[in-house]
């Protein structure tokens, strides 16, 4: 019979990154992402994809951007993730409507079964309040057109 619980989470650096000799030991930012996920070691849907919108964050160049945590709960490691994103409120107040995001294998790598990468979505800086007004009662997240490659093994 199939569990519905979720496994600890673990944190994976971005494909990116690591060519760039990024680890989580060398790297405030991992270290703090890592930090958030030891914390929450249980998001994300039970045998499912999901992206956790988590904060606003500055960017490399000094712009607004939403820290989401990409999470693979599902049977296979994930190599390619592409979707249309809509993050507003259910007012029809959108940060995000029906946005194209594409994480190919070479910015993520693989996303293996219960892991985590973080990822920044870059967003206007009239968005930042609305970001900050989101909650569990007005939120609207949808994520449609979903295209997946899966790591055969």
């Amino acid at each position: 019979m199939a569990t519905e619980s979720n496994g600890d989470l673990t944190l994976q650096v971005l494909n990116i990154d690591k060519q760039a000799g990024i680890t989580v030991d060398n790297n405030e930012f991992y270290q703090a992402v890592s930090e958030v996920i030891k914390a929450n070691p249980q998001m994300g849907a039970p045998n499912d994809f999901s992206l956790y919108p988590y904060s606003i964050l500055e960017n490399n160049e000094g712009e607004p951007a939403v820290l989401c945590f990409v999470i693979n709960r599902l049977e296979k490691p994930i190599q390619q993730i592409i979707f249309d994103l809509t993050l507003g409120t259910k007012d029809g107040e959108y940060i995000f409507n029906d946005v194209a995001v594409d994480l190919p294998k070479e910015y993520i790598g693989i996303l293996e079964r219960d892991s985590v990468v973080p990822i920044l979505l870059n967003i206007e800086e009239k968005d930042v309040d609305l970001f900050y007004e989101l909650d569990d009662e007005n939120v609207l997240l949808k994520m449609e057109n979903f295209t997946i490659d899966f790591v055969e093994k």
